[in-house]
């Protein structure tokens, strides 16, 4: 199980960052209030995407302050990841 969260981590976090970047300008002069309320949109619009296909959302970001935190400091070997693990079923059967 382990090995399949693994493999998937690279992949998600190489898209994810490269979506970022992508989006960096589109970021400037927004207020903290801009960003939570994008949040809040996201949110929303992931939860109807996952209805609208009869899928589960298996995540949201932040999953846990303090994986981001380990993330940030190349620790993610130290994580308490126990609730990813129904994610990383549902991927492995995939």
């Amino acid at each position: 199980m382990e090995n399949v969260v693994r493999s998937q981590e690279i992949k998600v976090f190489t898209r994810t960052m490269r979506q970022l970047i992508c989006q960096m300008d589109a970021w400037d002069g927004l207020t903290m209030e801009d960003i939570r309320r994008m949040e809040d949109e996201a949110k929303s619009k992931l939860d109807e995407i996952a209805l609208s296909y009869s899928l589960p959302v298996l995540a949201r970001l932040p999953i846990d302050p303090k994986i981001a935190e380990l993330c940030d400091a190349g620790q993610m070997e130290q994580a308490d990841v126990e609730k990813l693990l129904p994610a990383a079923t549902l991927i492995e059967k995939a």
